[in-house]
């Protein structure tokens, strides 16, 4: 897999994603100082075994409902990128703010279930929880696979699980997805953020529908314009 230079042009100031070739990567300090976005990325077709230190069986073991015989394919992204805000600006309370994900994520369509869990009303819909974390220490069992994908200790990581996944066209869609995002204060009024989802999908799309080309397209958008609504977020 080679380094691609990926240009959206969702909105004039969408952030430049950069696709890294390793699981592994390091920050690019000059890169993300001028704003930009580095990710992995990599979809898996159902494997029972996958290697040992592999991207697919790191991945694999972030989802504590993971078993391997699961006949789904996995998609897994790391996304490293900087943020002008303090670390304190990432709260529990924020994070559950219905306001605030309406303002950072306004196609997701988000509203508040009566037992606390959020809808994302967006096809394919889907029901999310997230779990708040404050001074987090790879001792958490839920985390410790988590720490493995960064360095030094975070102010904060929000983990969100997504299930009750619709069907679109009477395809069924994903099973489940987990994204762990930790928030690491670099200095006053800037945040670093690390990212690490992995969804498990029934089905991909008909190549027609565009395939397996649709689903990178559509997750890379969707954090571009996730990142650039958070660094024009003005509200409280």
């Amino acid at each position: 897999m080679f380094s691609t230079l990926v240009s959206l042009m969702l909105f004039a100031a969408a952030p430049e994603m950069r696709r890294e070739e390793s699981l592994g990567f390091v920050a690019d300090e000059a890169f993300q100082a001028q704003g930009g976005v580095q990710y992995f990325y990599e979809l898996a077709e159902p494997t029972p075994t996958p290697a040992i230190g592999s991207a697919l069986a790191r991945f694999r073991a972030l989802d504590p409902f993971s078993t391997p015989d699961d006949p789904y394919f996995v998609v897994m992204s790391r996304l490293v990128y900087t943020v002008d805000r303090d670390s304190s600006f990432f709260t529990e309370a924020r994070a559950r703010d219905v306001g605030y994900l309406r303002r950072v994520a306004p196609e997701m369509g988000v509203r508040l279930e009566a037992d606390g869990a959020f809808r994302v009303t967006r096809m394919p819909s889907n029901r999310f929880t997230l779990a708040w974390f404050e001074a987090p220490s790879g001792n958490e069992p839920s985390l410790q696979r988590f720490f493995e994908f960064f360095t030094g200790t975070p102010a904060s990581i929000v983990v969100q699980t997504n299930t009750s996944f619709s069907r679109v066209m009477g395809w069924r869609t994903a099973e489940r997805s987990l994204t762990f995002t930790a928030h690491f204060a670099l200095s006053p009024g800037k945040t670093r953020v690390v990212v690490c989802t992995t969804s498990l999908l029934h089905h991909l799309p008909p190549f027609f529908l565009g395939g397996k080309g649709r689903v990178l397209r559509e997750s890379v958008e969707g954090a571009a314009s996730l990142i650039q609504q958070l660094r024009s977020y003005d509200g409280p």
